[in-house]
Order: C-alpha cells, then structure tokens, then sequence
C-alpha cells in the first residue's frame, strides 16, 4: 500500500495540476498564445556603394555567388543542326546583330562582315563580289583587285578553279555557313571574293562624255546605268552625293565587269563638279520632263555631260539652274520613265548625234 502525501493543512489550497491546463505546452513551460521573443539580429551593414544619405540597400546584403535577375531574358539565337550544314544553307545575318551571333562564325569571315554596310567598305577600301560568274569576269579583267576568294568546302567549278589558278588568286576554304554570312542573296552559290577598291580615274582633258548621277538610291537603277554607259562609250560616270554607293552588292552584281573598266567618281558635290566641268569645255545637259527642247535640237559642245537625277523628285533644282541646256524624251501616253530607260535612250541618242 502506497502512502498518501502529508496534508499541508489548508483545505482551500487549489490542488489543481499545472499540467493539467489547457494551452500550456511541458516542453517550454510557456502558454501557446505567448509569442517567441525573437532573437537578436545583428546591424545590417551599409553598402559597398552607399555614399552620404543613400542609407543601406532595401534588399539587404546579398548572399555569396548572387546574381541579380536579368530585367531582358538574353537574346538567343538558333543553332542549326547537322542536317542543315550543307552548301547553300544561308543564315540570316544583319549587320550589327549581335556578338553573340558574330562570335560563332569563323575569324577568316568574320573580319569580312563590316564589308556588308558602306562604312565598312569605304572604311577597309574593300568590296564582296558574289557569284561565279561576276568573279570570274573581275579576275579576267583586273586581277590584281582581288585580295581572296573564299569558297564554301564541298564547291567545285572547274571553270572558276582554273581562272583563279592561272592568275594566281589567293583562295580559302571555309565552312558553307560561315560563307553565307558575307553573302546578299537567298541561294548562294558558294564562292565569294573580297576585292580592292581600284576604279580608274577619268581624265577630263580627253574624255568627251560623261554621265552624272543626281541622288539616284535604287541599286538596280545605278548598276543599269554603269552597264550602259560601258557599252555605249560614255568615258566617266560621277556619282553625287545622296546616290547609291557603286559598291553596293546589288549594284556589283548587275555590272561587276563595268564598274571595274568604267572611270568612276563617288560622292561627289555635282555643284562643284558641273563649274569644274564648264572649265574643261563640257556643256552640261540636264533632263527634265518639262523641258521643251530635244537632245538633238540643243546646242551642245564638243564635250556633253548628261545630267539625270533622283527617280521621284528628278534633278535638283539648284542643278537645273546651274545647267547649259535642259532637255526632254519626246513620250505619248506617260508622263516619265525610269532613270536607267531615259538614260539608255539619250545615250544612246547621243552616240548616234556624234556618229
């Protein structure tokens, strides 16, 4: 038999179990509805870059190997795959796309690619020529322009291979994707040749006609108009300022072999050139659509310089001002013609007057 406690002696004493209530908690010896006093947190330190009044960062001091979220998710750019390494896959490329994008072509093109924009290539005194046909026409003519012919691994032109022999053309080959970034049409051919600039200069004292370009930008207009002018024996062509560089590829593709026989100026202040011009016995002949003489009823010196401008807004009038004579295309039914149509025609009208 287990003895009892000994009685205090105070029958009001509450004899009731602490543990016994409701809500306390034996572990801590604390009730539930008493909080955790929190513990003591050190100061938080001032930011490396917080100067006078900045105070401490809102987000605190960042952990060891944080890197703070990118406000832009990276620019991503696909990768093909093996399938499509094959001659004639073409990349998109645009200049100034992103040097992620230009890191993962080889360095033998890459150094090429500012030749795409016209500040690169009047920066480097380089130009892209693309297609067999238009290299082998610029080797045959002038080889010693051409500074390298890349070609894509797995091109064969038998044709083209003995031309570049013969002249003893530095050629190199390289992958068909990295190629395809120099190259400006939707299906390369695989062969692509950096040249030097090395247009011939006009000589003004025996030259006797000459054609002058007033702000035309359409590249298929200005290579048209080279192309004539080689073939009906105009002796110079001037660019003007605002007009499509000559070296443009599209340009260089439509008269490659021209461009490269052609006496050529670019950039040039037709203003000035037109008084430079009267000095060396040319008369200058401006077009117009609303002149009212004809090519063969104007007075013309021995020496003509034919003036044809911009494709909407035609020759400025402080040229017109500045020409000798202004003339028209007698035409039913329209009102204008393309600048490279009207040229043709009056070049041509002109050989036959001096024939």
């Amino acid at each position: 038999m287990i003895p009892s406690a000994p009685d205090s002696g105070d029958e009001n004493e509450d004899k009731t179990d602490p543990f016994d209530l409701p809500g306390f908690i034996p572990e801590t010896g604390v009730p539930e509805s008493t909080p955790p006093k929190p513990e003591a947190q050190p100061p938080r330190p001032l930011h490396p870059r917080a100067g006078p009044g900045r105070g401490r960062p809102k987000h605190g001091p960042r952990p060891a190997g944080h890197v703070p979220p990118r406000k832009f998710p990276p620019r991503e750019f696909p990768k093909p795959d093996a399938g499509d390494r094959r001659l004639g896959y073409r990349q998109t490329y645009r200049p100034g796309a992103g040097r992620e994008y230009e890191d993962r072509i080889a360095p033998e093109v890459r150094k090429f690619l500012p030749l795409k924009t016209e500040k690169g290539r009047y920066r480097d005194s380089r130009f892209l020529i693309e297609g067999v046909k238009n290299i082998a026409d610029a080797v045959a003519i002038s080889p010693e322009v051409i500074y390298a012919v890349l070609v894509a691994r797995g091109f064969e032109d038998a044709k083209l291979a003995e031309i570049l022999r013969r002249h003893r053309v530095r050629v190199q080959e390289v992958h068909p994707n990295d190629l395809s970034a120099l190259c400006d049409t939707e299906t390369p051919q695989g062969v692509v040749a950096v040249a030097n600039f090395a247009a011939l200069r006009p000589d003004w004292n025996a030259a006797r006609s000459i054609t002058l370009l007033d702000g035309v930008q359409d590249p298929g207009n200005v290579g048209s108009i080279l192309r004539t002018s080689a073939a009906l024996g105009m002796d110079a062509v001037v660019l003007g300022k605002g007009t499509c560089d000559a070296y443009n590829p599209k340009v260089v593709r439509s008269s490659i072999g021209s461009l490269l026989r052609l006496p050529l100026e670019t950039g040039e202040d037709l203003g000035a050139k037109i008084h430079f011009l009267r000095t060396k016995g040319f008369s200058v002949v401006a077009t117009s659509p609303h002149a009212k003489l004809t090519l063969t009823q104007a007075k013309l010196r021995r020496k003509v310089a034919l003036l044809f401008g911009n494709e909407g807004a035609g020759v400025g009038e402080n040229l017109i001002d500045q020409a000798d004579e202004t003339v028209r295309i007698p035409m039913r039914a329209v009102e204008s013609l393309n600048v490279a149509v009207a040229h043709g025609i009056l070049a041509y009208e002109l050989m036959r007057v001096r024939a």
